[in-house]
């Protein structure tokens, strides 16, 4: 490395501030994936340095990146929404099938059926899956 080139951190940092503007005009959710990138420009530092001639490219490959993690990120929250749906169901209908297991005469008839109407109303209300 000669004196006037910069070193590898010094180059990570001074990538990060010309990063800087384009991330401020971004919304806040891609403000945090930006945030990601700056950690991973200074972990990365070394490779960076060593290909100083590809940067200009670098700025369109990062706006792709970041509508890629944008979109999989709603995607992700998507799924876990469902599985979150999915877990209490079943644990509605545990507790429906533990309700069925039980005899009439081993609790109050009236709450054995508040119980079976219950379940009936909300099988009723329940949307059939396709």
């Amino acid at each position: 490395m000669g004196r006037n080139s910069l070193s590898a951190t010094q180059l990570a940092h001074k990538l990060i501030a010309s990063l800087k503007p384009l991330s401020e005009m971004l919304p806040p959710n891609y403000r945090r994936i930006m945030d990601k990138y700056y950690e991973y420009v200074l972990k990365h530092r070394v490779v960076i340095h060593n290909l100083t001639d590809h940067l200009p490219i670098l700025a369109a490959l990062i706006i792709i990146q970041l509508e890629r993690d944008e979109r999989q990120s709603h995607e992700f929250n998507e799924l876990y929404r469902q599985i979150e749906e999915l877990r209490r169901e079943e644990r509605m209908e545990n507790r429906i099938g533990f309700i069925r297991t039980l005899r009439p005469y081993s609790m109050p008839m009236g709450l054995f059926n508040v119980c079976m109407s219950w379940e009936h109303i909300s099988e009723q209300n329940t949307p059939s899956r396709m």
